[in-house]
């Protein structure tokens, strides 16, 4: 398919594109490109790019209305164009940049003829510069001036930029200066005052003293807190262990197991097996917010597993470490179906 050239563009529109071209690509310019690798340059459609882009065997194109990617062969030739001429050219070497694009941009002309109408403008700019300079004038500041006016207030901004170097070289020499001879005197500088050098090296010394002495506290409450945390942490364990234990009298002593009373011992237990290490499981701690507590038991339940079952009788206190196991039904003496807690025996305290 035939690439169109896009339309013609002025200096500014090449102007306010540079400022949108990211510094990894190369800038405004003009692209050459062929709709078959063996056609003449001569032939070459023109494509104003913003962006140009070239990666393995395509180049990616960005123009002002769409963005499209050729062939690398079919990239004829390229030429970027300039933002702006330089604020200063004074000297016949700060004029070769202007004269060098004013050559790249014929060459290209003459190269692909349909540039012409787009680079011309930008040619007759750079030959303008040309000639305000070979008539004797010179560039400052963006503005062309008598040359001899020119070289003036370049040389006058160098001379106070100089002047401004060497106040702040003649500065910093006059404070080395005035440090030395502090210095000489026996001095030293410390929190912006000039002491005698003895008592700064003793506030010097005092303040390392405090501080280390700040660090070691520091260190030793760190120490202690981890200490208090740990013994808490235990003390924990320890009560919550003993919220465990199952307190009460014995109703009635069966081979299945026994049947106790706790309404006048109330006693917490754990809600189940993974709570309290059973069975080869890991103890944790109650939850401090009161999240997994164990639930509150009274009144009758049910204990299996007590290594004394066969000798312990009616009425006797027992004391042991139990586990929730389920429940337990049995049938009064009157013939009532019962239901209490089953809990199956950890440790015994007897």
């Amino acid at each position: 398919m035939k690439t169109k050239a896009e339309p013609h563009l002025s200096l500014l529109f090449f102007i306010s594109l540079l400022s949108l071209v990211p510094s990894s690509v190369f800038g405004v310019g003009l692209a050459a490109i062929k709709d078959q690798t063996f056609h003449d340059d001569a032939g070459a459609n023109i494509v104003v790019y913003s962006e140009l882009r070239a990666s393995g065997p395509s180049v990616k194109i960005k123009t002002a209305s769409r963005t499209f990617t050729i062939a690398r062969q079919k990239l004829a030739g390229k030429i970027e164009v300039i933002s702006a001429l330089p604020q200063t050219i004074t000297t016949e070497v700060e004029l070769e940049p202007v004269r060098k694009t004013a050559k790249e941009y014929r060459d290209f002309s003459a190269r692909f003829p349909k540039s012409v109408p787009i680079l011309t403008p930008h040619i007759t700019v750079l030959d303008s510069c040309i000639k305000e300079f070979e008539d004797g004038k010179a560039r400052y500041n963006g503005k062309w001036m008598p040359k001899d006016e020119a070289l003036a207030a370049k040389q006058k901004k160098e001379q106070s930029r100089n002047e401004e170097k060497s106040a702040i070289r003649r500065k910093y020499e006059e404070k080395v200066e005035f440090e030395n001879s502090q210095k000489t005197k026996g001095l030293a500088k410390y929190g912006g005052k000039w002491l005698p050098a003895d008592e700064v090296k003793q506030i010097v010394e005092r303040d390392q003293a405090a501080l280390t002495s700040a660090a070691a506290e520091a260190t030793k409450l760190a120490s202690e807190k981890r200490a208090s945390d740990s013994a808490k942490r235990d003390s924990d364990i320890l009560a919550a262990k003993s919220a465990r234990r199952i307190k009460g009298f014995v109703i009635s002593a069966t081979r299945e197991g026994i049947l106790v009373d706790c309404n006048d011992y109330s006693s917490t237990v754990a809600s189940s097996s993974a709570s309290v290490g059973g069975g080869g499981n890991v103890y944790t701690p109650p939850d401090p917010k009161g999240k997994g507590r164990p639930a509150r038991v009274e009144g009758l339940f049910f204990i299996t597993g007590h290594p004394n079952q066969e000798s312990i009788v009616d009425k006797e206190r027992i004391d042991v470490d139990a586990i929730e196991d389920g429940v337990f039904e049995y049938t009064s003496t009157i013939g009532a179906a019962r239901r209490v807690k089953k809990y199956r025996v950890h440790k015994t305290y007897e």
